[in-house]
């Protein structure tokens, strides 16, 4: 059977006979062009194509891969606009850089060592970011390498100290070794068998199950390296998943820019060369050349040295001030030089049409490709940057799941020189207490003033404090640090007007949204000494948001009065769960249930430090300026927390009875 299929087989019935009329080729438009890298038939999508990770018809060899490379880099290095849309990519999709925290896993068995675990790795997470340089330095040339090269090698080199040096690799240097030493490098290392093509050692009949990487790293036969997937960061770009290596941004328009710039260019040299032409003068007809000249003798103030060849010879030169008045000889005329010719507008909107052609790679808007908004008002900028925006977004996302994998891979490393030895046994275990979690900056393409007007009124709602502000842009941690007690960012920011009711972040919730949601819980409890059965609580407390075991610990500490668990933690649990359930309808707020409301608010705050997930220091600062507790009162209910005696209801409703004379 043929792989191939040729433009005969198609059928040609009924053309000898002249009943259809002359043949048209409806594939013509594909071979019609010589600049388009096709050959032969057209590009016939064949099961070959892409067998060992190779991309027909873009590239089929590394010596075609470099071509493309070297087109991006061409297009980058040497025009304005492939520079000038390299830093626009970087300023909107990395801002001021990503932010990145460890956090002990909900779900872990034994919270206390998970929070030791974080520490410990967030202090080598943070080492590791300083000491490569990684924020607004090295991850930024990640992203530019990757729009200008179409892939990013980045290497895991051993430290001195344990700490992980990042290394970025050419794209040049990951090459395809030769058979003897492939041969030589699986025997030694036992590696698998595999696929060697483009540099990159994968299974065979597999190109997704990468083993490692063959880097060249000069021409010298013996200066090589083998480096495994576990340290190495491969990020490719514009090619599916069983391609083995990626293509440039600036690939796709290697017919348009340069001519937009060959355009641009022979503007600016015939503009300059047309501005040096101030005005044109006419002599009358029959004025023979010496007539000419002694015109322009009799005119001319200097004269310039003029060198052609090995000839020097003097030009004459007229200066003409401010205010010359020119007067005309008999017979001559004066006419306009060339500069403002109609045709040169027609030049201006071919190039800004190529411009718009090159911004649609990015989805950017004219505007960001040209630099001229002179054509665009502020709502209409706003509005074609949001496809913009939306990419941009996109980007930043598939950019966060590559770097925590590369920075998964760090710690590994770090693990495997034992610097993680003393507060975990094994990765495994380490990964099951901990998670990374990362924070890109925000694409700021908004109206500011509309866009704190919107943070308000989500505040006044109910949605978390930390959500909104990184809307805004704004990392909650470092913001939370800064902020002065009793700060209301609903309410102006005035330290003197008191505990703030919209964002409680012991809550979870606004303090406002955990009490609504508090009291209606509470009515639900109350049917409990009217005659309703647990049945029917049970199911309304599930309705409102809260899951079946909570809500059965809820009616039994109702029906006997106490809290069961005598380790405060099981009421810190149902605490939290409350404080995550989304608005809904509550009942009327009774005064007599606020005592009960802050015993559970008291209760929340010291399990939360006793699980581990929030820092004795953060508790306390809660307790005081968030509760209304004093220093002393708030640091004898703190006594409690970790040594399994839960704070006890009776005795907080006396130690707060003043706070509730002051609501």
């Amino acid at each position: 059977m043929r792989d191939e299929l040729s433009i005969e087989d198609l059928g040609t019935e009924g053309l000898e006979s002249g009943v259809w009329g002359e043949w048209v080729d409806t594939t013509e438009y594909l071979r019609d062009d010589s600049t388009l890298p096709y050959t032969g038939s057209g590009p016939i999508d064949l099961r070959r194509n892409r067998k060992d990770g190779q991309n027909f018809p873009i590239f089929q060899t590394e010596q075609e891969l470099a071509v493309i490379r070297g087109v991006g880099r061409a297009l980058v290095d040497q025009t304005e606009w492939g520079a000038g849309a390299l830093e626009v990519l970087s300023a909107f999709t990395m801002g001021t850089g990503y932010s990145w925290k460890v956090v002990p896993k909900k779900e872990s068995l034994n919270p206390e060592q998970a929070a030791v675990v974080a520490a410990r790795v967030k202090s080598v997470l943070d080492e590791l970011i300083r000491e490569n340089s990684w924020t607004m330095d090295r991850e930024d040339e990640f992203l530019k390498r990757g729009a200008r090269d179409g892939e990013v090698f980045l290497a895991l080199i051993d430290g001195p100290d344990g700490c992980p040096r990042m290394r970025f690799v050419e794209p040049s240097m990951v090459t395809e070794p030769a058979p003897a030493v492939a041969r030589q490098l699986e025997e030694i290392y036992g590696l698998e068998c595999g696929n060697w093509r483009f540099g990159i050692h994968t299974r065979e009949g597999d190109v997704e199950t990468v083993f490692g990487y063959f880097v060249q790293w000069t021409d010298s036969q013996a200066d090589f390296s083998y480096v495994p997937a576990s340290r190495m960061t491969h990020w490719k770009k514009n090619v599916d998943r069983n391609v083995k290596r990626g293509v440039s941004d600036f690939f796709p328009m290697f017919k348009t820019l340069p001519k937009a710039v060959k355009l641009l260019v022979n503007m600016v040299t015939g503009g300059s060369v047309q501005a040096a032409i101030a005005w044109i003068l006419t002599l009358p007809e029959g004025t023979t050349k010496a007539q000419a000249d002694s015109v322009v003798a009799a005119n001319a103030q200097t004269s310039k040295q003029q060198v052609a060849g090995a000839s020097v010879s003097a030009r004459n030169a007229t200066r003409y001030p401010a205010g010359s008045v020119i007067t005309t000889r008999e017979g001559a005329t004066y006419s306009a030089g060339p500069m403002g010719a109609e045709r040169n507008q027609g030049f201006v909107e071919v190039l800004q049409a190529a411009l718009r052609t090159v911004g649609i790679r990015w989805t950017m808007p004219e505007f960001m490709i040209s630099g001229d908004a002179s054509n665009a008002n502020y709502a209409s900028t706003l509005a074609a940057a949001s496809p913009f925006g939306r990419a941009r977004r996109r980007d930043q996302t598939r950019l966060g799941m590559v770097w925590t994998d590369m920075f998964r891979k760090a710690i590994n490393a770090a693990f495997r020189k034992g610097v993680f030895e003393s507060v975990v046994g094994s990765l495994q275990e380490l990964w099951a207490m901990i998670e990374l979690v990362y924070s890109a900056p925000d694409v700021q393409i908004q109206n500011d003033v509309e866009a704190v007007g919107v943070a308000l009124q989500k505040l006044q709602l109910g949605v978390k404090r930390d959500v909104v502000l990184r809307e805004l842009g704004y990392d909650p941690d470092s913001e939370a640090e800064a902020m002065p007690a009793g700060y209301n960012p609903a309410g102006g920011g005035d330290p003197a007007a008191g505990p703030a009711p919209q964002a409680d972040a012991a809550l979870g919730t606004s303090r406002l949204q955990f009490k609504r949601n508090m009291a209606a819980i509470n009515d639900i409890l109350a049917q409990l000494q009217t005659g309703g059965s647990e049945a029917r609580v049970q199911s309304l407390l599930e309705g409102v948001g809260l899951s079946a075991d909570r809500a059965a610990a809820l009616i039994q500490d109702a029906l006997d009065g106490s809290i069961d668990d005598t380790s405060g933690l099981e009421s810190g649990r149902i605490f939290r769960e409350v404080a995550a359930i989304g608005p809904f309808s509550a009942g009327p707020f009774a005064p007599s249930r606020k005592m009960s409301e802050t015993v559970e608010s008291v209760v929340g705050i010291v399990g939360s430090v006793a699980v581990g997930t929030l820092p004795r220091d953060a508790g306390l600062a809660q307790l005081t300026q968030i509760v209304g507790l004093t220093a002393n009162q708030a640091a004898a209910v703190m006594g409690s927390a970790g040594t399994g005696d839960a704070p006890e209801g009776a005795a907080i409703e006396r130690a707060l009875s003043k706070w509730w004379q002051n609501l």
